[in-house]
């Protein structure tokens, strides 16, 4: 039901970020801006490498300064999981006791797919993607 597809990774440095992401192998997408969540994104990608997506804050207005509030250093976000319908997969997380914090919305940065954020206390923040 649930397929890895990335790694989140909240940066304070765009620029700086893709830089060291390039020196170790990885090619960077444009960069993508969200409104609804009020953040700047590039999708970095190494071969057969698990992708990762550097998240920029933008303003105060987010939900990861919400999330992490001052912590300023880079540092992984969240881990994403592709699914097949996001609305099934979003009840049985629910049932689990996952608790959604946000509405699904499309993802600018992954052609305009639903996805949806997760949060419980044994794993932490995760998004999943309708693929």
């Amino acid at each position: 039901m649930f397929s890895f597809h990335h790694v989140g990774y909240v940066v304070t440095d765009l620029s700086l970020s893709v830089n060291g992401f390039e020196n170790l192998g990885y090619v960077a997408s444009k960069t993508y801006f969200d409104k609804v969540q009020n953040i700047k994104i590039v999708v970095m990608q190494n071969n057969n490498d698990p992708m990762i997506e550097l998240i920029l804050p933008i303003e105060d207005n987010n939900p990861i300064n919400r999330f992490f509030g001052k912590n300023k250093s880079p540092t992984p976000y969240h881990v994403c999981y592709s699914v097949a319908d996001i609305s099934n997969a979003s009840e049985h997380l629910r049932s689990q006791g996952f608790i959604a914090t946000m509405k699904a919305s499309l993802s600018v940065a992954f052609d305009n797919k639903p996805f949806i954020f997760f949060y419980s206390q044994p794993t932490g923040l995760i998004e999943l993607i309708e693929t």
